[in-house]
């Protein structure tokens, strides 16, 4: 990574930390936090200025020393200026409605651009709505946006001639949309969800945009068909990549992998993802799986990758059939006893882990398989013999399903 570094202005209202990726060292900004942090309370920016806003020094050993800073009224309290030690990256502007993680995003993926690489501190690059760019982005022009994912991309400049790209919208994830289209006019690509192109290095001429876009369609997403062996399939069910359970730090060890799918969604201006969860192995070698489908411990890192796509404005739902026996899904009602209150009962105890879990909605379907469909009845009689025949009807079609398929075969 380059030595790139980017600065920062953080929302008068926010009390957020942010880290700084593209370091030339791993000096600390925040001594409390012992990280690279820029920590700025809105109401404290004086007395707080003096101890955060600290200079990075190109070797570990040196120490730090405090830098310049301006500061603007407003809803954008402090500006530091890009850190000086040979290069300087793009400057970035954090608006109130920027939210945390969007600010690491354009660090992770501007920060190291230097001046060899195209960067210009005289670039701002400013995420959501601030004082400092309502010239060119009106806080009515904001409101008067017709959707929640509706963004304005606009480039002006500023006071003392710096170009300024204004990233705007009604919510935060309007925010992302705005920031990703920014920077796929100025090289990058979003075309493979885990694998981004980067440019080389930044265009020496920004163009100059008025970008303004609204949906088409209020819900826009996918479907992560899980019960196929896609790259993320281990990772959404809380599985590590070689099918163990029992050590959380070798599943969130491809973590990363779902943040680049996230960011690929921003980029796609897409608002939802569902997959499918799976079940226990019916049959474990070691006995490890066993009980892992309904544990604290799954959902806890289920919760993680919902908090990841919540942290972008992205909805999260899954999809749990009700009797599904094929592929090894994860089922609502996987064993029926016949007893409605019993099975209706074991349905709610799912729902309700489920929804623990954070997901914002869960979507289910009738039918043992995809080769077995529902009926309506006609009578209550019908009804209880269609209910709890299922797993008859099911095991007569399946069946006759694998004798026409041996048929088949060759």
């Amino acid at each position: 990574m380059g030595a790139g570094v980017l600065a920062f202005l953080v929302g008068e209202c926010s009390s957020a930390t942010y880290s700084v990726s593209g370091m030339a060292s791993p000096t600390s900004i925040s001594r409390a936090e012992g990280r690279h942090n820029v920590r700025v309370l809105g109401e404290q920016r004086a007395a707080l200025a003096s101890e955060f806003l600290l200079h990075i020094p190109a070797s570990p050993s040196s120490s730090p020393r405090l830098l310049s800073h301006d500061f603007i009224r407003g809803r954008s309290t402090i500006i530091q200026r890009p850190l000086q030690y040979g290069s300087t990256g793009v400057s970035i502007l954090v608006g109130d409605d920027a939210g945390s993680t969007l600010p690491q995003i354009a660090a992770d993926l501007l920060g190291e651009y230097g001046p060899d690489k195209g960067g210009n501190p005289d670039i701002l690059v400013a995420l959501g709505f601030s004082s400092a760019t309502r010239h060119l982005v009106a806080e009515k022009e904001i409101e008067s946006l017709t959707s929640q994912d509706s963004f304005i991309v606009r480039a002006g400049y500023d006071a003392s001639g710096r170009t300024i790209y204004v990233c705007a919208g009604r919510t935060q994830r309007a925010v992302g949309y705005a920031f990703f289209e920014l920077l796929q006019n100025i090289g990058f690509a979003f075309v493979h969800p885990l694998r981004p192109v980067r440019p080389a290095s930044l265009p020496q001429q920004w163009p100059i945009l008025d970008l303004k876009e609204e949906p088409r369609w209020e819900f826009r997403g996918t479907h992560y068909h899980t019960e196929h062996p896609l790259e993320l399939t281990n990772l959404l069910n809380g599985v590590d990549a070689e099918g163990g359970v029992l050590d959380r730090g070798r599943w969130q060890a491809n973590f990363f992998e779902w943040e680049a799918y996230l960011n690929w969604m921003l980029a796609q201006k897409q608002n939802y993802i569902e997959w499918m969860l799976l079940a226990d192995l019916k049959a474990p070698r070691d006995g490890a799986h066993t009980g892992f489908q309904l544990s604290s411990e799954r959902q806890a890192r289920l919760q993680m990758l919902v908090k990841a796509a919540h942290a972008r404005g992205i909805l999260v739902g899954v999809d749990v059939p009700l009797t599904q026996q094929q592929q090894h899904a994860m089922s609502l009602l996987p064993e029926s006893t016949g007893r409605w209150a019993v099975d209706l009962e074991q349905v709610k105890q799912r729902a309700r882990w489920l929804l623990d879990c954070g997901f914002d909605h869960f979507g289910t379907e009738l039918g043992a398989t995809e080769f077995h469909r529902g009926r309506v009845y006609d009578t209550h009689a019908e009804r209880d013999e269609g209910y709890f025949g299922t797993r008859s009807a099911f095991a007569g079609e399946k069946s006759r399903f694998n004798q026409a398929a041996c048929r088949w075969l060759p």
